[in-house]
């Protein structure tokens, strides 16, 4: 199969990507002359799993849409079934589009936040409200958020704050008001974001053994 001219191994595709560490399960399919990605993972990020994926694969074998499952869609036979991975792109890729159009009307603190949200997570596939730990995020880049915020619009916001309003549309009511920043010890934050990725993890390695 080809895309733009360039050949496209799916089988390589996929034996890449359940190379890395947390990949369960993967599956390469080219739908409406896409390449899309059909993933299950645990104990990673989405990001994480492409920058391995770019070391290892040209990159006009890299998906340019990911589908992450929960549970592996099969036929009555026992073999995976095409038809729904194929309904679940069309119904994800609507959503995503959908989201697209809607943060194009959002104001001027909610657009601001977004275009930092993507530069910073490097992707914008997430909406006004993901988790900033769920779509990527980290310690260092909550505090590059903090910077950039800073940066942006003069405020200093405190990092508990940014960590207490994890998504786009809480941090965006953040910079909306008139407020002072609480005195919080930098340790004090780092050990509550600590908290915050390891209940994350928590609840994807739960989410996956209630379907395993």
């Amino acid at each position: 199969m080809k895309i733009d001219g360039h050949r496209i191994e799916l089988t390589e595709i996929k034996c890449t990507a359940e190379s890395v560490a947390g990949v369960e399960w993967f599956e390469a399919k080219i739908i409406s002359e896409e390449l899309v990605g059909f993933i299950r993972f645990s104990y990673t990020t989405l990001e994480q799993i492409k920058a391995k994926m770019r070391e290892w694969l040209p990159v006009y074998m890299i998906p340019s849409f990911f589908v992450p499952v929960t549970e592996i869609p099969l036929t009555v036979n026992g073999k995976t079934d095409y038809q729904k991975l194929t309904a679940l792109y069309y119904s994800l890729k609507n959503q995503h589009n959908s989201q697209k159009i809607i943060k194009k009307s959002h104001d001027e603190q909610t657009a601001l936040m977004i275009r930092l949200w993507s530069e910073i997570l490097g992707t914008d596939d997430f909406g006004i409200e993901s988790d900033f730990f769920q779509s990527g995020g980290s310690s260092m880049k909550l505090i590059d958020l903090k910077m950039k915020i800073g940066t942006e619009t003069g405020k200093n916001i405190n990092i508990a704050e940014l960590l207490d309003a994890s998504t786009v549309s809480k941090m965006a009511a953040l910079l909306k008001k008139e407020h002072t920043a609480p005195v919080i010890s930098d340790n004090s934050a780092q050990e509550r974001i600590k908290a915050r990725l390891a209940r994350n993890h928590k609840v994807k390695q739960r989410k996956t053994g209630e379907k395993t």
